[in-house]
């Protein structure tokens, strides 16, 4: 990979492996699992709604960004974006004709099936768009991201992405499978260790003090 594209390539796999994780921690804690969003209600209901909103709110915007086009016009003044698309300028066409109408075809589902994310994302995220805030008629109801419509886009994302890295490479990266040192499960853990400990602690087992844990930490 001749380092043009891959300092593009390298950049938007960042932002993809990132998307991932963001995804993965948003499903261990607010996926079907109910004990688990039966314990965040216990414990911090109103925390844990603002983390719900702000994972999703980002997920949308970073799905928007890659499915931007490849620059944006200000005025006179144009402006670059790290985009699928400037990607997929980036190959060479000569060299690889297979590849640029593959990439195509999936650029183009992946716009598709972002569009009412991209709406999300253009009418409540960037701009509170008045009508989509104050809805007068039915006409200005934003659409509902699915979990299912991000599923399939981030699918489309790793197609993009794995089918430029078997050319160039011969290897393929199993974005969906993203490891972290500490995600959604290790707060799970902690926050079932902090009600197991609150519950001994009004038995008379456990002393706050000593261990040095407080109400206003």
């Amino acid at each position: 990979m001749d380092e043009p594209i891959k300092q593009i390539f390298d950049a938007i796999d960042l932002e993809v492996s990132f998307l991932h994780a963001k995804w993965k921690i948003f499903n261990q804690l607010y996926g079907d699992n109910k004990d688990s969003i039966e314990l965040l209600n216990e414990v911090s209901p109103n925390f844990f709604r603002i983390i719900q909103d702000t994972l999703v709110d980002s997920v949308i915007i970073t799905l928007s960004r890659l499915t931007d086009p490849s620059t944006t016009r200000i005025g006179e003044n144009s402006r670059e974006n790290l985009t699928f698309e400037r990607l997929l300028e980036s190959v060479d066409s000569v060299k690889y004709p297979t590849l640029i109408s593959n990439l195509k075809k999936t650029l183009e589902s992946l716009k598709i099936s972002c569009k009412e994310i991209r709406i999300q994302r253009n009418r409540r995220i960037a701009h509170l768009d008045l009508k989509s805030i104050i809805i007068i008629s039915e006409d200005d109801i934003l659409p509902h991201v699915t979990k299912n419509m991000v599923e399939e886009v981030l699918k489309l994302c790793r197609v993009f992405m794995n089918d430029i890295s078997a050319n160039y490479s011969d290897s393929e990266k199993a974005y969906e499978l993203v490891s972290l040192n500490d995600d959604g499960r290790t707060m799970l853990v902690h926050l079932k260790k902090s009600r197991a400990y609150t519950k001994h602690h009004l038995a008379g087992i456990l002393d706050p003090v000593s261990d040095k844990i407080f109400h206003n930490f």
